[in-house]
């Protein structure tokens, strides 16, 4: 069994015991109410407290390399723009009686398509910031963005 204080870039940590600790592997499947089986990942749960484990890689940004944050990117943009258009389009469109309905639905879709978005990157980048600093605090060095982005056969 390898050191569990020892820093793995691309092992499960436990943000729980703070350590690579022991874990058990399941594979989730995603089903619809109507029976059809979707999308399946495999899912890492610490054997000492049951927390649900990721590797470091998976938060880091630099993982998904500039395609991944190009995409990102093309995806605010894009959504910005839809709701910048729904809005003059309404607007545009005479329905000024209906200006608080308009505004309400523009705030859940902001809320949907923006906010949650960004949150979770957010937490992801200050789950990875945390895990780095423990790290580091153990004597592992950041390799550079090049040799952490993501490789043909990484599952």
């Amino acid at each position: 069994m390898a050191d569990p204080q020892k820093p793995q870039y691309d092992k499960p940590y436990c943000w729980k015991c703070k350590g690579h600790t022991p874990f058990k592997t399941r594979t989730v499947t995603s089903t619809s109410d109507y029976g059809a089986t979707g999308s399946s990942r495999k899912v890492h749960n610490c054997r000492d407290c049951d927390d649900i484990m990721k590797e470091p890689r998976v938060l880091d940004s630099a993982y998904y390399g500039p395609l991944g944050i190009g995409c990102l990117s093309v995806y605010f943009i894009i959504t910005s723009a839809g709701l910048l258009f729904f809005a003059i389009d309404r607007a545009a469109n005479g329905e000024h009686d209906k200006i608080i309905w308009i505004l309400g639905m523009l705030a859940l879709l902001a809320f949907l398509l923006l906010v949650l978005p960004i949150v979770v990157l957010l937490r992801a980048t200050k789950r990875y910031a945390t895990w780095k600093q423990w790290a580091e605090e153990r004597g592992w060095v950041e390799p550079p963005r090049k040799e952490r982005a993501w490789k043909k056969g990484d599952a």
